[in-house]
């Protein structure tokens, strides 16, 4: 019996070895796995856009919720990602506009569009300006509900390759997607609180 249990010992005692060695060689090989999926050539054919959307109901009438949330201006007021816009005239359809904001690792990240739906109070949408490589739709829709309340939603279709632009590797969509949708919420949540002060 002492001889089966010191057998036994040594070959878990060589199974163990066995594990350690292999252990180095699974995590290299999982680093690698890694480094390749975050270093595909940038050329790569491009996949289907990324989709986040975010909607908010605000207790204020559709006219001054569409005012303010189709206002340029406004913009670093309740998106706080956004530094600055810069745009000239009324807003209307053909409207070019700047932005520059904070994103992911990239401090200043430079997003040029132009208006290509105008129509108050229901719907504004941009694109990306004529000569852009990385393609996105932005579309805000205003619903008018009972009691003087108003239904905001906000959508943006996005190339997946603006995400390694701002964090620099590429990063799977059900991580991202989750992730900038919550940066939405909390933009419309600060939106809501804006328009529902007592004074506006």
């Amino acid at each position: 019996m002492a001889h089966s249990r010191i057998t036994l010992t040594c070959r878990a005692q060589q199974r163990r070895n066995i594990l350690a060695r292999l252990a180095p060689v699974s995590r290299a090989l999982l680093c690698i796995f890694v480094l390749v999926q975050c270093t595909l050539p940038e050329n790569q054919p491009v996949r289907a856009m990324l989709e986040f959307q975010a909607s908010i109901e605000i207790s204020s009438d559709i006219d001054t919720v569409f005012a303010f949330a189709t206002n340029p201006a406004n913009e670093p007021l309740w998106r706080h990602e956004v530094q600055r816009f810069v745009y000239e005239g009324p807003v209307q359809v053909g409207s070019a506009m700047t932005e520059f904001a904070t994103l992911g690792f990239q401090r200043t990240y430079v997003t040029r569009a132009v208006v290509s739906q105008f129509k108050p109070p229901y719907r504004i949408v941009a694109v990306a300006a004529s000569g852009s490589d990385r393609q996105f739709v932005g579309k805000r829709t205003f619903e008018p509900l009972s009691g003087n309340r108003t239904r905001l939603v906000y959508s943006v279709l996005a190339d997946p390759r603006i995400v390694k632009d701002v964090v620099l590797v590429n990063v799977p969509p059900d991580l991202v997607v989750p992730y900038y949708q919550s940066i939405m919420h909390q933009n419309l949540r600060d939106l809501k609180a804006l328009l529902e002060q007592p004074n506006n």
